[in-house]
């Protein structure tokens, strides 16, 4: 299981140095939980939610703004912290823009290369693509039944074959 991540001291957001009391006296006293600050992007020190945190200075700012971070949190602690990226964006704390290629990837239609399925008619729409909503379509495997992507699959009972279940995120994804 992942932690959330050391906070380094230099970081003031991942700290909260500025309002580093008001944090620990808000979740000491009950007042509110970790979960709560998920979104607000403030108490990533003290909930151990430094592996999304990429704010600088004072600025709060999670997944680099490009994705969303997902955690399991407890009243005081946060587990399992990740960022979920945004579709074009990558890395640990999508930073990183996936890169653009200019290689095709071929798919086979009918024992046919070809370099997408959209080139395919509804004969020979079949191999690595399906025939949906009146168009030849690139196709993943969910275990019992074919979608467009992983997305698509459905809940944790029907995201199997090409696709996989994340739990934390609680999404059928993609492989990586």
């Amino acid at each position: 299981k992942r932690d959330g991540g050391a906070c380094p001291p230099w970081d003031a957001t991942c700290s909260n140095a500025a309002g580093s009391d008001a944090c620990a006296s808000q979740l000491a006293q009950g007042a509110r939980r970790c979960s709560d600050y998920l979104l607000s992007k403030e108490c990533d020190g003290q909930c151990s939610l430094c592996a999304c945190s990429t704010g600088t200075g004072t600025a709060k700012e999670h997944c680099s703004g490009h994705g969303t971070c997902f955690a399991a949190c407890s009243a005081k602690v946060c587990q399992d912290v990740h960022c979920v990226c945004d579709p074009g964006w990558m890395g640990s704390k999508c930073s990183d823009p996936v890169p653009t290629t200019t290689t095709t990837t071929m798919v086979t239609c009918n024992d046919k290369q070809v370099s997408s399925c959209s080139s395919c008619d509804e004969d020979d729409c079949m191999d690595d693509c399906f025939w949906r909503d009146g168009a030849c379509q690139y196709r993943v495997d969910c275990g019992a039944h074919f979608a467009t992507s992983c997305s698509e699959c459905g809940d944790e009972f029907q995201c199997h074959g090409d696709c996989y279940w994340s739990t934390s995120a609680s999404a059928c994804l993609d492989p990586l």
